[in-house]
């Protein structure tokens, strides 16, 4: 569920820094591609290690370290800061996954290992999914009250209002961070309202940051128990 979490909210946090939507899926490569090196590495370290456990350890923190950095992210961070901290992201995933396959074929007979390592897959593809549902509406609720708090606060024009809900098409008010979908929104308003539509925008970010900000808070709380939890790894 963790992994799956921090792999979506990975790119839609470049989205919130005003990056167009290609942008922002790029923002997996990094990611992933620290994960394929450590994800060997983690192996190989397996062999080379007498208290396993410890990789895990190191894997789990790694993501803490990283989800804690993500949830401070806002739109005046730096694209670089966001990369190097989704790529520290992607490396305690590669050391993590193995590691779980592993402790249970260790702790099963042979008989059943090939049973205990199916489940394996099948409950981390179930809590994923659940996972992915709950942190999504719990962002959904959290992004509305945050986006909507702020521009109450703005006595948003009628006409920079009706632009703002024309960009979202129905949508959350992502859709319309997008650069190419912002410019032409801001053209199509008198240049008076030009600065206020900015202000508008500027405060949607920031709601955007706010809680993207609580549910990276949030998974640094559960990889924090699942620290603690691999301390105890036989």
């Amino acid at each position: 569920m963790i992994v799956v979490h921090c792999t979506v909210l990975g790119p839609t946090s470049r989205n919130m820094l005003g990056t167009t939507a290609t942008g922002s899926g790029t923002s997996l490569v990094p990611m992933m591609l620290a994960l394929a090196v450590a994800a060997p590495l983690s192996g190989q370290l397996l062999v080379r290690i007498p208290h396993y456990r410890f990789v895990a350890t190191a894997g789990l923190l790694a993501m803490a370290i990283a989800c804690t950095l993500l949830a401070r992210a806002d739109p005046t961070t730096r694209i670089v800061n966001v990369t190097a901290e989704v790529v520290l992201l992607g490396a305690g995933m590669g050391l993590t996954w193995p590691i779980s396959t592993a402790v249970i074929q260790a702790a099963m007979p042979m008989n059943v290992m090939g049973v205990a390592t199916s489940q394996v897959n099948f409950w981390r593809s179930l809590g994923g999914t659940a996972g992915a549902v709950a942190m999504g509406a719990i962002f959904a609720q959290r992004v509305a009250g945050a986006v909507g708090e702020r521009l109450s606060a703005l006595h948003l024009q009628p006409e920079v209002a009706a632009t703002l809900m024309r960009g979202r098409g129905g949508q959350d008010f992502g859709a319309i961070l997008d650069p190419v979908r912002l410019g032409s929104l801001r053209t199509d308003l008198p240049g008076a309202l030009q600065p206020q539509f900015d202000q508008a925008v500027a405060a949607i970010r920031l709601g955007f940051a706010s809680a993207l900000g609580d549910l990276f808070l949030l998974t640094a709380l559960l990889l924090a128990v699942a620290i603690v939890a691999s301390l105890f790894l036989p």
